[in-house]
């Protein structure tokens, strides 16, 4: 899956805010802990967040689970 790669920076502006709607940005990490948020994400028309636009793509890998705890 391909996403945009944002800087931290970039993540905190949009973190908790919203792109359509009631509809809000969820930035996430992938396996290198880079933020990303998802291609629909990217389509948001709001002018303060035009920059998602122009995003650098890069594919999407999820973490992997942490592991299970083993009660003891």
């Amino acid at each position: 899956m391909i996403c945009g790669k944002l800087t931290i920076e970039q993540k905190d502006i949009i973190s908790g805010r919203t792109y359509v709607g009631e509809v809000y940005f969820n930035p996430v990490q992938n396996i290198d802990d880079d933020w990303v948020i998802f291609s629909k994400e990217m389509e948001c028309d709001y002018p303060e967040f035009s920059f998602v636009k122009s995003l650098p793509l890069i594919e999407f890998i999820p973490k992997p689970p942490p592991p299970e705890e083993i009660p003891q």
